[in-house]
């Protein structure tokens, strides 16, 4: 059984190549008891936690009430090079 998952930068639509459609393209994993999706949605939560957390550290220090999309774009590069290493 697979289950549709999609990297944050193709939801955000900063990534976009070939065999996409409007920067967003489905990836799959394949379950294991649920293991495996279980620990990818995890993973794909906390994540998600971390960038709304940069997204609005970014607006305030914007001056700005509204987290707009240039925030979540800035605040996804810093998390993902912080990712990397």
């Amino acid at each position: 059984m697979d289950c549709a998952h999609w990297s944050a930068l193709e939801l955000l639509g900063v990534m976009g190549g070939p065999g996409t459609a409007n920067g967003v393209s489905a990836v799959t994993c394949r379950q294991r008891g649920g293991q495996v999706c279980g620990e990818v949605h995890l993973n794909f939560l906390l994540f998600l936690h971390r960038l709304a957390e940069e997204a609005r550290t970014n607006a305030f220090e914007n001056k700005s009430k509204i987290i707009k999309p240039e925030h979540t774009i800035a605040a996804a590069k810093v998390i993902l090079k912080k990712s990397r290493g």
